[in-house]
């Protein structure tokens, strides 16, 4: 399967070692205000690292909720291969895409 990141670049799934979701702050803020839990994040980014060390941004938003349902979907779509709905993954995805279907399948 094949992911488009955020940059336009589309990656091999088969290379991504992890994913994780990072929060993104100013970066006028001081570090103990964060670890303290004194500031928001601005954004949360969903990251895929690669074997090679490399980091792909594959979704960025300000919300959390969003995030973590952007993780989750994308984690289950390579896991299983197929979208959630069973349909195989036949073209180059993205984690907008896997946010879209989603959103299809509720209403």
């Amino acid at each position: 399967m094949w992911i488009r990141t955020l940059d336009d670049r589309v990656i091999n799934s088969l290379q991504i070692e992890s994913l994780e979701v990072v929060e993104t702050y100013p970066d006028e803020v001081d570090p103990q205000d964060i670890e303290a839990e004194l500031v928001e994040p601005d954004y949360y980014e969903v990251v895929a690292v690669l074997a090679s060390g490399d980091e792909a941004l594959v979704h960025a938003c300000e919300d959390a909720q969003e995030a973590f349902l952007a993780y989750d979907l994308i984690t289950a779509t390579l896991a299983r291969g197929t979208y959630r709905d069973g349909t195989q993954v036949r073209e180059v995805t993205s984690v907008v895409d896997l946010l879209e279907r989603e959103r299809q399948s509720h209403n």
